[in-house]
């Protein structure tokens, strides 16, 4: 079936009075021609058509608001059922914005007075059921991975596992959201199975402890980067045992370059990680390179001072896009 979009322009001939020409009811009255009870309309205007379109389609978003529920809640850190705790807490979805919602139509247009108007129209029965469809399949996405985090706890992959999860979280909210706001009633909540983010990150966080240990550090700045690099992507460091074994060697020579009367050195440190349960090695870093000052005193120190460089740089950078696809 097609639909009858309606544009209506105000053309100034002559020295016809602009009153002769209405402007239309939905401009002032957006429900003119839409129950309130059945849909839900938003007025746009701008320089252009697409300013109008966008600002009448975000009017409409903005009546969705920001979702609020708080509720109780049991999380069960993975362990017996004494260890199982329960929280009040408050779930909130992100803004809910155009790119979330399915179904908005620009139903009329109008200009006048070097301005365009935009009448957008939703039809909350087939926005809701649109939204409702989608929900069982993001929970059972979100089960999953949780399954899957209590598999892994502890490893690098249970980190990158609960950003996805976080992602798929906020989505769920938001359509369980429109199709409450929607059906003008709270006819969903939550399933009570499924966590929320910050506690799940919470007890993540708790098992992904790593272990560093550094060979030919002269005074512990090495280890300081190191650790540093770890805990910036989410990990805590443990001064025991744990799952994860960070092994770092660093190695400074005196090196002769022939005639040269610069003093040298050759630099080169190794970084592996190792996952202790699975006994895999999960990730390795090498990097070799030489300097020269005048003295060699000043060639060591200026290797141990570029080697600390290559922590926070390539290595950090290395062990980030590795880690996305530790299993």
């Amino acid at each position: 079936m097609f639909e009858l979009r309606k544009f209506t322009v105000l053309l100034f001939v002559f020295s016809v009075p602009a009153l002769l020409f209405a402007v239309p009811q939905w401009v002032s009255d957006p429900y003119c021609e839409f129950p309130q009870s059945d849909y839900i309309c938003g007025i746009g205007s701008g320089s252009t058509l697409t300013d109008a379109d966008n600002a009448a389609k975000t009017e409409i978003a903005g009546f969705f608001g920001t979702s609020v529920d708080s509720q109780i809640r049991s999380f069960s850190s993975y362990g017996s059922a004494s260890d199982s705790e329960e929280i009040f807490e408050t779930d909130s979805v992100s803004a809910i914005v155009v790119d979330d919602i399915s179904g908005i139509r620009i139903d009329s247009r109008h200009f006048s007075n070097d301005m365009f108007y935009s009448h957008a129209v939703l039809k909350k029965s087939s926005a809701a059921m649109y939204c409702a469809e989608k929900i069982p399949a993001l929970e059972k996405q979100l089960l999953q991975i949780q399954t899957l985090i209590k598999d892994t706890q502890g490893s690098f992959s249970a980190m990158q596992d609960c950003e996805r999860y976080t992602k798929i979280y906020d989505k769920y909210l938001k359509n369980i959201r429109m199709v409450n706001v929607l059906n003008d009633a709270a006819v969903l909540k939550p399933n009570s199975l499924i966590s929320d983010p910050d506690l799940l990150r919470l007890f993540t966080l708790k098992a992904s402890e790593v272990t560093v240990t550094v060979n030919g550090d002269d005074n512990g700045q090495i280890r300081s980067a190191v650790e540093r690099v770890f805990t910036d992507i989410g990990y805590s460091i443990s001064r025991g045992q744990a799952r994860n074994a960070v092994t770092v060697d660093v190695s400074i020579e005196d090196f002769e370059m022939g005639k040269n009367p610069n003093k040298f050195v050759l630099y080169s440190i190794s970084v592996n990680v190792t996952d202790i349960v699975q006994n895999r090695q999960l990730f390795g870093f090498n990097k070799q390179g030489r300097e020269g000052q005048r003295t060699a005193e000043g060639a060591r120190v200026k290797a141990y001072y570029y080697i600390q460089n290559i922590i926070r740089g390539e290595f950090a950078d290395s062990l980030r896009n590795s880690s996305a696809t530790w299993n």
